[in-house]
């Protein structure tokens, strides 16, 4: 595991204020429980790798659950969405994008695990999916 690729373990994230690929408004405030963040990029062979697993993860989990799909445009098609939307509340941004900032993303994939505001598991690649 590596924590270069994100905000570090222990660290808050910043504010963000998103809307879901389903048209519902997402921010830092609603993250008040155990969340878990997953930040994949199309094309990218390791996200495309584990990305089964961390959905396998979120079918299994009682945490809410985010995937946010790096891209330049919002792409309903893409099929890390329509994968990804089945278990958890989807986010299509650019690398620079509200939640990438908040996070401290720099690369994926990551899937980040909070409490709140709080990191409490910031790994890459998602080993054990999501917790």
């Amino acid at each position: 595991m590596t924590d270069d690729l994100s905000l570090r373990t222990g660290a808050d994230i910043g504010d963000f204020a998103v809307t879901t690929t389903k048209g519902e408004p997402l921010t830092s405030a609603q993250l008040s429980g155990p969340t878990t963040v997953g930040f994949f990029t199309p094309g990218c062979e390791p996200c495309e790798e584990h990305l089964p697993a961390f959905v396998a993860s979120a079918e299994e989990s009682d945490s809410k659950v985010v995937a946010v799909i790096l891209a330049d445009a919002d792409v309903r098609d893409l099929s890390m969405v329509l994968l990804t939307e089945k278990v958890a509340d989807v986010v299509v941004e650019p690398i620079d994008g509200p939640m990438c900032r908040a996070f401290g993303i720099t690369g994926t994939p990551v899937v980040v695990t909070l409490d709140g505001r709080r990191i409490t598991h910031a790994g890459h690649p998602v080993q054990g999916g999501v917790r």
